[in-house]
C-alpha cells in the first residue's frame, strides 16, 4: 500500500540497451510500490504489466559493429530519451544499466540520477580512459551496488553517493529430482559429486583446469560447464546454453565459478544462493566479500584441484540458506531501495 507521497511519486526508469531482463523485472515490480513509473527501454523488451507508461528505444539506435559503435549507439540512445522524454516531469530517474563514457559525455548534470552498478567499476579500471570518465560522471549521481566494498571504493575514490542493496535472485520451484534430458546426468551415479559451472565468465584455461581436475579423480566427479563448442566426455560436458538450467542448478552437488570479479557481483553465485547450492569460487575479492557474508555456504579456492578439500556441513548450509532468503527477499529489497532513493522525500 503506497501512501500518499509515494502516490504523487513519479518514477522514470531506463533500461538503455536492453539487458539484465530478469534484473529489470523484479526493480519496475519494486519500484511500482513506491510510485508511478514510467519505462524507458528498447522495443519489444520486457513487457512488463507493473508500469504506468512507456517510451519504446527505437531498435536500430542499438545497433553496431565495433567497439566504437558500441559507444555511439549509447550516445544515440542517451540523445534519444533527452529528446523524447520530459525528464524534468519525474521526482527520480533511475538507469538499471549505462555505458560510463557515452553517459559521462551525454547525460545532463544538473538532475539528480541513480546508476545501478554492474561491471562499470571492473571495466573502468582497466582502461585509463574509462577510469577518468567514470570520475567525471556527474556529483549528483548516486549508485546502487551489491557489495559493501564497491559502495567504499565510490565513496572514496569518486567522492558520489553510493548506498548498498542485497542483490535479488530469480529462483524458480523446480523438481528436485531434476530434468536430465539432454545431459549425461540422467546415467550418473548417485556417489558422483555434479558440478555445475553455468557462467559464461569462467575463463578458457579455468575451464581446462576444471576438466583435467574431474577427469583425474576416479570417476568421483561429474561438471557440467557454459562454453563452445560443444563436447561430452564421461566425466565432462560442454554446452552452449542449458534447457534446463533451473533443474541442474537445483540438483548439482557444487556450483563453480571462476571469473576474477573486484568490484562487479556475479548474479550466478546469489542464484546458486538462492537453492541453497554450496558456491566454490576462485579467488577474487568478491569471492571473498561474499564468503564473509555466508562463510558456510561460498568456498573460496586458489586452485580448481582444491575442490576435492572443500568440507561441506549441510546442516550449517541448511541454516545460512535460511537467512540467505531473509536477506535477499522481496520486502528487504525494497525497504532498502526505498531508503536509497529517499523516496519520502519529494523533490
Amino acid at each position: 500500500m503506497k501512501d500518499n507521497c509515494e502516490s504523487h511519486m513519479k518514477i522514470l526508469a531506463i533500461e538503455p540497451i536492453g539487458s539484465h531482463k530478469s534484473f529489470n523485472e523484479f526493480f519496475l515490480k519494486c519500484l511500482g510500490t513506491m510510485g508511478s513509473v514510467t519505462y524507458v527501454a528498447p522495443t519489444g523488451f520486457l513487457k512488463s504489466s507493473t508500469v504506468a507508461s512507456r517510451v519504446d528505444i527505437p531498435v536500430p539506435l542499438l545497433r553496431y559493429k565495433t567497439k566504437l559503435g558500441a559507444r555511439l549507439s549509447a550516445m544515440r540512445v542517451l540523445n534519444y530519451i533527452i529528446k523524447n522524454v520530459r525528464i524534468d516531469d519525474y521526482d527520480r530517474i533511475v538507469f538499471f544499466s549505462y555505458e560510463t563514457v557515452s553517459f559521462a559525455l551525454r547525460w545532463r548534470r544538473d538532475r539528480k540520477v541513480f546508476l545501478f552498478e554492474h561491471n562499470n567499476i571492473d571495466n573502468a579500471n582497466g582502461s585509463q580512459i574509462k577510469t577518468f570518465f567514470y570520475r567525471y560522471l556527474a556529483p549528483n549521481s548516486v549508485h546502487l551496488a551489491f557489495q559493501n566494498h564497491v559502495v567504499k571504493y565510490i565513496k572514496k575514490n569518486c567522492g558520489r553517493k553510493a548506498y548498498c542493496l542485497p542483490h535479488p535472485y530469480y529462483r524458480k520451484d523446480v523438481s528436485a529430482t531434476g530434468d536430465y534430458s539432454g545431459t549425461s546426468l540422467a546415467h550418473r551415479s548417485g556417489n558422483q559429486t555434479i558440478i555445475f559451472s553455468p557462467s559464461s565468465g569462467t575463463p578458457e584455461s579455468v575451464q581446462s583446469d576444471l576438466k583435467k581436475f574431474v577427469s583425474s579423480t576416479d570417476d568421483n566427479y561429474y561438471a557440467i560447464c557454459k562454453g563452445k563448442p560443444f563436447e561430452k566426455t564421461a566425466n565432462w560436458e560442454v554446452r552452449p546454453f542449458f534447457e534446463n538450467y533451473e533443474n541442474l542448478m537445483h540438483s548439482s552437488n557444487i556450483i563453480f565459478l571462476g571469473a576474477y570479479y573486484a568490484y562487479r557481483v556475479s548474479g550466478v553465485a546469489y542464484e546458486a544462493l538462492s537453492y541453497g547450492k554450496p558456491v566454490v569460487y576462485l579467488d577474487c575479492p568478491f569471492a571473498r566479500k561474499l564468503h564473509d557474508d555466508y562463510p558456510q555456504m561460498v568456498f573460496v579456492v586458489n586452485d580448481v584441484n582444491d575442490i576435492q578439500g572443500v568440507k561441506i556441513d549441510t546442516e550449517k548450509v541448511r541454516d545460512e540458506h535460511r537467512h540467505f532468503l531473509r536477506d535477499h527477499a522481496f520486502e528487504a529489497i525494497r525497504a532498502d531501495t526505498y531508503r536509497a532513493l529517499d523516496i519520502g522525500k519529494m523533490s
